[in-house]
């Protein structure tokens, strides 16, 4: 039950990273730019469809699009809190949620169940 809720909660994530680059690409709330938000689309989408159907090298697709919004909201959650001295929830809630989703797409868990 526990995964099930997990994979539930991981989608609604995605769902929400997808949406939120597409409202910035339609009206931008922040000085990223347009290719930015459109690498973080195609990298959320091809996580999301990792996800919800799995395929044979599902775990190698997630892992190429959670590459770029890894590393991005790594260095923003950095440079926020180093230099802003702010803490940035959104992006470390990236950072720990898109390594954490990769269990849902491992070849022995998408094998044994």
């Amino acid at each position: 039950m526990a995964k099930l809720i997990f994979k539930i909660l991981m989608i609604l994530f995605l769902l929400i990273c997808v949406g939120v680059h597409v409202q910035g690409l339609l009206a931008p709330f922040s000085s990223e730019p347009v290719w930015s938000h459109i690498v973080h689309v195609i990298s959320y989408t091809l996580c999301l469809v990792s996800i919800i159907r799995p395929f044979s090298w599902a775990w190698v697709a997630y892992t190429i699009g959670a590459i770029y919004p890894f590393l991005y909201h790594g260095r923003c959650a950095w440079i926020q809190y180093t230099v802003h001295d702010r803490f940035s929830a959104v992006c470390i809630l990236v950072v720990v949620l898109l390594p954490l989703g990769s269990w849902i797409v491992w070849p022995e868990r998408v094998k044994n169940g």
